[in-house]
């Protein structure tokens, strides 16, 4: 690998993890406090040159096995604690910002969320096999 430009840390989240919810979300409001129903994986690239660090995760919509999905940026800041496992990787700068861009392709059009293929899971992995 040539000069590492990112770190990235992927965070997995146990089923019923406490989750503070950060925006207004079907029934719940924003600061209300839930358990994770399923768990959860999230990745944050942290940009060695200027500091920024940048949160994806995804997940329903709607808080419903199938339906909508959407690119989230606060998982860190939303399950409270240490997560449950965390994995740290060194990317150079063109695969951190080839997987920084599918994430951010994905925000502007959005897949589908599926219980059973297109999770958190499906989506991170997909993500870090573009870099």
């Amino acid at each position: 690998m040539s000069n590492i430009g990112f770190i990235g840390v992927v965070n997995i989240e146990r089923r019923e993890k406490i989750y503070v919810y950060q925006e207004d979300k079907v029934s719940y409001k924003k600061g209300d406090i839930s358990k994770s129903a399923a768990g959860h994986m999230h990745v944050k690239f942290v940009n060695l040159s200027t500091g920024e660090v940048q949160n994806f995760g995804f997940e329903s919509s709607y808080i419903e096995a199938f339906g909508d999905g959407q690119v989230v940026h606060h998982d860190s800041e939303a399950y409270i604690g240490k997560p449950d496992l965390i994995s740290p990787f060194a990317l150079d700068y063109e695969n951190g910002n080839n997987a920084i861009k599918y994430w951010e392709n994905l925000e502007e059009f959005p897949n589908d969320y599926n219980l059973f293929i297109d999770t958190c899971i499906d989506y991170l992995e997909f993500s870090l096999k573009k870099s």
